[in-house]
């Protein structure tokens, strides 16, 4: 076909157009087509409502329209269509697999439309994504947002990894995650909502610092959050979780009271940095774990190993060592259940360590290491196997 020409593709076959290097012409799907085997560089592709278009070649235009406002639907599969302006109409869908790559500008999600990646490989989307749309994320692969994007359909993100480069990444809408990681670009502020919809959500932070100022909440029940990565991410939202908060690595600091959400239980074997504020658990373990810069309200036993416990440690709970190593506790705390050595060892180096004079201390198996000399009238009870150890 001639370069520069209209043409208009009703049925599979094998045609092939090739437009001039300044992309003119333009090419209407008009039926189900697959261009295997066809390139294409033009001014405008269009897929009609009711089309299926399966893209497996490099495609080059100026704008590439999906739908007509009703329907159409792109199935890309392998290699690059490479455009300046991407319009996915309202109730298309865009469908990126196996390979596929997208090079656009401008992309446009309208309503009741969505750009759909599953992929196990990686792909970056670079595009200024704008509309009612949403995307969707499955497969085991990272996908790489980094647009100022202002597209308010939401995100959600069922598998693999969605990766967010800039504060305006995921637009504007929700963020929905099943079995999944959000991971966060260092610097960025994601105003997002987060709603956790299964159980394995982890919240990536390689390097650097990042901010979830968004609400994290959940549906479908009580749903946990995890940490991962050796960076730093703040919690700044008044978060309404109920599942456990698990700290894996790195830190994770709060900008906010209701960081860890309304969920008793508390996991620690990174960094929990409290900021300033006081927190109510009900279970808190902190194993190979550091607490820092606020209070704990416990209304359980805290369980410790080789722990460092910088955060003031109140409430009705008290403090159970459970395994081998030293775990370190330096505020001056006001729990006022017992202190109990069943294994490893506790160091402290004032009275004040062990919490409100009323708490005992029980050992069984485990030791107490005190750094300097002071006086207390705790009662003591050695069970089998305790025992202390004074080392001013």
């Amino acid at each position: 076909m001639q370069s520069g020409a209209n043409v208009t593709l009703v049925n599979q076959g094998n045609a092939s157009f090739n437009g001039s290097s300044s992309r003119t012409g333009s090419l209407t799907f008009a039926g189900n087509y697959d261009t295997s085997g066809t390139t294409y560089s033009l001014d405008t592709v269009a897929v009609n409502d009711g089309v299926t278009l399966t893209v497996d070649e490099d495609t080059e235009a100026n704008t590439f329209n999906v739908g007509q406002g009703t329907s159409g639907i792109v199935n890309h599969t392998a290699n690059t269509v490479s455009v300046t302006d991407l319009n996915i109409n309202a109730g298309a869908a865009y469908n990126l697999n196996g390979s596929g790559d997208i090079d656009a500008t401008n992309m446009a999600i309208g309503a009741g439309s969505s750009l759909n990646v599953n992929q196990t490989g990686n792909t970056t989307i670079a595009s200024t994504i704008s509309g009612a749309g949403a995307i969707t994320k499955a497969g085991a692969g990272t996908l790489t947002l980094s647009g100022t994007n202002t597209f308010s359909g939401g995100a959600a993100v069922a598998g693999g990894t969605l990766s967010l480069q800039s504060n305006t990444a995921a637009g504007s809408g929700s963020i929905t995650t099943t079995d999944s990681v959000i991971d966060y670009a260092n610097g960025v502020d994601i105003t997002n909502p987060i709603i956790l919809n299964s159980n394995t959500t982890q919240l990536q932070v390689l390097t650097g610092s990042a901010t979830q100022s968004g609400i994290i909440s959940e549906t479908g029940g009580s749903r946990p959050i995890k940490k991962i990565g050796a960076g730093k991410l703040i919690l700044s939202g008044a978060n309404t979780y109920a599942g456990e908060t698990h700290v894996s690595a790195g830190t994770l600091e709060l900008g906010h009271a209701s960081g860890l959400g309304t969920g008793g239980n508390l996991r620690i074997n990174g960094i929990l940095d409290l900021g300033g504020f006081t927190v109510t658990k009900n279970s808190i373990i902190i194993q190979n774990g550091t607490t820092q810069n606020g209070t704990f309200n416990q209304t359980n036993n805290t369980q410790i190993q080789n722990a460092t416990v910088n955060t003031i440690m109140s409430g009705v709970g008290g403090i159970i060592s459970i395994g081998a190593g030293t775990s370190t506790l330096s505020a001056a705390n006001t729990y006022t259940g017992n202190t109990q050595f069943n294994a490893g060892t506790i160091k402290v180096s004032a009275d004040n360590n062990l919490g409100d004079t009323s708490s005992d201390l029980i050992f069984d198996g485990g030791a107490l290491q005190t750094t300097a000399t002071f006086a207390t009238s705790r009662a003591t009870t050695l069970n089998a196997g305790g025992g202390n150890n004074i080392d001013p």
